[in-house]
Order: C-alpha cells, then structure tokens, then sequence
C-alpha cells in the first residue's frame, strides 16, 4: 500500500482550498471577534517599533496577499503554465469577490481585495517558476510528477524526450474540462467587477434625491455620517459592529462614515498623537470633512457626537458649529440633514457634555436640520461599554443604534 506523502502537492492542494474556500466564503468576517486582540498586538508592534502609519487596513492588505500566494504557486506547480495560473488565481479572486458581494451580507466586496489577491498569486506563481529552477533534472524524469510540466518549462537540463511527455500532460490538463472552468470563471469575473464596482465606495454624486422618502425605488439612498470616536465604531469588535453600519443595514440604506476618532466641530489632531487615534497624520474637525461630503452629494447626513469639544473653549466650538452648519446647508442643500447631539458614557453626563449637548441642538434647529435628541442609551449600564468605561461595546453599540433608529423613524416622517 503506497504511503500518503503530506507534502505531495497533491495533498497540499487540496487541503489548501477547503481553508481557502472556508475563509472567503464563511457568512462573517473571519475575524470578527478579534479586534481587541489585534488592536492589542497592533499597540505592542507600534511600541516596539513598528510605524504608527500601518494599521488594520495594511494587515488586512497583507493578509489577503498571503492567503492567494499558496494558490499561485499550487496551480503553476500543477499546470504547468505560470500565465494561465496567474490569470486563472486573478479570476478565482474575483469570483469570490462577486460571490460575497451577491450572497454573503455580511461580507465586504472591494476592488482593493482582488488587487491584493492577485498580488499574492502572481508571487507564488513567481516563487514557483524560481523553485522549478532550482529543481535538478532527474527530478523531471517522471512526466507525471507536478514538477514535471513546470520543470520542462523552466530548466535548461530538461530533455526532449521529457519535454514531449511533458507537453502532452500539459495538453490533458488544458483539456475540455479546464476549458470550461477557466470560461466560466472569465464570465464571472465580469460580473464580479460590476458587482464590486457598485458595491464599493459611495454612489455616483449624480444620483441624487431631495430626501431618502423621495428616492427612485430602484436604488439605496446614500448616507454619509460625520462624527468622533463612537460613531467611528471605537469599541466595537469590528468594523460592521458599529451603531452607523449597524443603522445603514436596517435601513437598507448606502453609508459612508466620515467619521474620525480624536475629532469633532472644534477637534484635530496631528502627529504621533493623529497617527495613533486615525493612522493619518492628521485627523480632521468636522468642517474639514464637507469637501468630502460634498463629492458625495448623499441623500441624508447624519451629524453626531462632540465629546472631544466638550472642555475646549465654548465660545470656539459655537463659533465652528455654526461654521460646520453653514457649510453643509451650502455643500448638499438638497440633502435632509440629521444632528445626534453628544451624549455620555455609563456614568452621569457631565455638566460642560451637558452644556454643549444644548447649544449643538439650538444652533441644529436654528438652521432648520432635525435633532434626534436620543438621550444617553449607555447610562448606569455598566454591561454596554469596554472596561475602561471610555466607549461602548458591541452591545453599546447596538443600543446606541436602536436609539438613533427609533428617533429617525420619527424624524423621517416630519
């Protein structure tokens, strides 16, 4: 009885896709749940000095790299043909795009994910061409090894008569069935990057309505969200656990949240102090952030928070609400503007929070926007935020989303 070599390509393959297929096609993210962990390990390296520049989008980044490189090399090994396994690994990496983006809800469709896939593939099909050169000729007497169809290809050594043995393998496996895969898939990536085109980033600043009740049938409203750190999602276990994505799905609306921990009507940050909050070198006040609604030209915004102004100077931070306001009456005046005024964490609400709460509110209806005035959903529940205290939880954050959605099914209506 012949022993199963585990290191076989013919072993590895097949393992490796049922992990592959297991990681992009599981209903959730694969690492929701692990987001103070990796903030965690993110902190450590940044201590220890890793630049404060690389967070969570370049680990996500480098992950999906590393998690297509073993399909490049795997299917140049396999093939034979290093190009037709870089174009076949591109198109697997926009089917699974297309498949997220059409049946799995909860799943992100970008374009920088296929970008980053096939990156990973084309260095393992690389790693792969420079291995088979490495190969010594023997290695290629048996035409039915895996190596055998790249070696010919690639080592100088190769004989003809294995070359033609070679080529005819390589014809097998270029057969009928090969065909219709690498057809199918040619198909799908079509569709798969007219599904991610329109599932990712902000629709088109053409497509506007006067107000989210108003919108054609056929298309989501698009929301933009300017805030702070909880309407950023700080606390929550990922990036869709936060109340405005949380909102945006119950809504079946399109979001875009513009919202920036560290930040609020009169809050910025720069330097080490903005890379550590936002990973930019600056986080911007909320009137820095109209350029950008502008371009969007959505369909209703949402303004909310204003903890970080709370102890800055009042007459300033009126001075840049009012200047915010005035900005977005001139920026989207065809949009329906919502306030969230800033409320507290599980404790009592300060009295400058307090304080501030009311004047955002007065100047809000001063210019004709409408308030959600949701109170404080975290008070004297100690269960709703992190142990520190400071932000909200998973939980927090959907009690704040149930807040906001109660005050919203009313204010749509006025």
């Amino acid at each position: 009885m012949p022993q199963i070599k585990f290191t076989s390509p013919r072993f590895i393959f097949p393992a490796y896709l049922i992990v592959l297929a297991l990681i992009v096609f599981w209903p959730v993210p694969v690492d929701r749940g692990l987001s103070g962990t990796l903030d965690t390990l993110l902190g450590w390296f940044h201590e220890h000095g890793l630049p404060r520049t690389v967070g969570y989008p370049e680990i996500e980044f480098a992950a999906n790299v590393l998690l297509f490189v073993p399909l490049g090399y795997l299917l140049a090994v396999w093939i034979g043909r290093p190009w037709t396994a870089f174009t076949s690994s591109a198109f697997v990496s926009v089917v699974v795009e297309f498949t997220q983006s059409v049946l799995l809800a909860q799943r992100f469709s970008t374009v920088m994910d296929i970008v980053a896939n096939t990156s990973g593939a084309m260095i393992g099909v690389m790693l792969a061409v420079w291995r088979a050169g490495q190969r010594p000729a023997q290695d290629a007497a048996s035409p039915t090894a895996p190596w055998s169809l790249l070696i010919s290809r690639f080592s100088r050594k190769s004989v003809g008569t294995h070359s033609q043995r070679a080529q005819t393998d390589d014809n097998t496996l270029r057969g009928t069935g090969f065909k219709v895969f690498t057809g199918a898939a040619a198909l799908l990536s079509v569709l798969g990057l007219i599904a991610v085109s329109s599932e990712s980033g902000p629709a088109p600043a053409s497509a506007t309505a006067a107000h989210p009740t108003d919108a054609d049938e056929t298309r989501k409203p698009t929301v933009a969200v300017i805030g702070d750190d909880t309407s950023a999602g700080v606390g929550a276990a990922d990036d869709y656990s936060g109340w405005p994505v949380r909102i945006a799905i119950r809504m079946d609306w399109n979001v875009r949240n513009f919202s920036t921990p560290g930040t609020g009507y009169a809050s910025s940050l720069d330097g080490e102090s903005a890379l550590h909050k936002c990973q930019r070198e600056r986080c911007p006040s909320y009137p820095e952030m109209v350029d950008d609604l502008e371009r969007l030209s959505p369909d209703l915004v949402i303004i909310s928070g204003g903890r970080n102004d709370a102890w800055k100077d009042p007459a300033v931070v009126k001075s840049e609400i009012h200047r915010l306001f005035r900005q977005v009456t001139s920026a989207v005046p065809d949009a329906r503007i919502y306030v969230v005024p800033p409320f507290g964490d599980h404790t009592a609400l300060p009295p400058e929070l307090e304080r501030l709460a009311g004047t955002i509110a007065t100047a809000a209806r001063e210019y004709g926007f409408t308030v959600l005035d949701i109170g404080n959903p975290l008070a004297g529940r100690d269960s709703l935020v992190v142990p520190s205290g400071t932000y909200p939880n998973n939980e927090g954050h959907r009690a704040i989303a149930d807040a906001v959605e109660a005050a919203l099914n009313t204010g749509l209506h006025q």
